[in-house]
C-alpha cells in the first residue's frame, strides 16, 4: 500500500490530482503507517508556521498547539 506514496507525501495537499485519487491513497497510507502520519502532520504544521507574518506570531501558532492562532492562506 505504501509503494508509490513518496510523491503524494511530498505534494502539497491542495495540488494532489482528484482524478488520480491521490488525496484517497494518501489518506490511507497515512492510517497505515503511524509515524509516516505524525511526520505529513509536522510537514503541514511547519509550513504554516514558516508562512505566519513574523516570528512572534509563528512562535504563538508553534507553542500554542491545537488552539493556535488564525492561519494565512497557504501561498504558492
Amino acid at each position: 500500500m505504501l509503494k508509490g506514496t513518496r510523491w503524494l507525501l511530498l505534494k502539497n495537499r491542495h495540488n494532489l490530482n482528484e482524478q488520480k485519487n491521490e488525496k484517497e491513497r494518501l489518506d490511507e497510507a497515512l492510517k497505515l503507517n503511524k509515524p509516516l502520519a505524525t511526520a505529513c502532520c509536522l510537514k503541514e504544521d511547519l509550513k504554516r508556521v514558516w508562512l505566519q507574518d513574523c516570528k512572534v506570531d509563528a512562535k504563538k501558532y508553534w507553542t500554542n498547539g491545537s488552539k493556535k492562532p488564525e492561519v494565512p492562506a497557504l501561498r504558492y
